[in-house]
């Protein structure tokens, strides 16, 4: 917000302005926006934050099912498969 006091003292007047700051545009990536106040760069690091821990969890998922289907092979083949 920014204000702005004007005395005259030939007229004996005062002005005051008061504008408010344009709203921030929020960070937009594939769709998903977000705007936390903070700034851009805090916006942006909390979405990078987001993508890294969800490529973190496919990679715990995908490890899962590696683990899963290597002991089932081992188990068809101990069976004669």
């Amino acid at each position: 917000m920014n204000k702005t006091i004007t005395v005259n003292p030939e007229t004996s007047t005062v002005t005051i302005e008061q504008t408010s700051q344009p709203e921030i545009a929020p960070v937009s990536v594939m769709g998903n926006s977000i705007q936390t106040g903070y700034g851009w760069w805090f916006d942006v690091l909390l979405i990078s934050i987001f993508l890294l821990a969800a490529y973190a969890f496919k990679k715990c998922i995908d490890r899962g099912f590696r683990i899963m289907r290597t002991k089932h092979r081992r188990r068809t083949r101990k069976n004669g498969w």
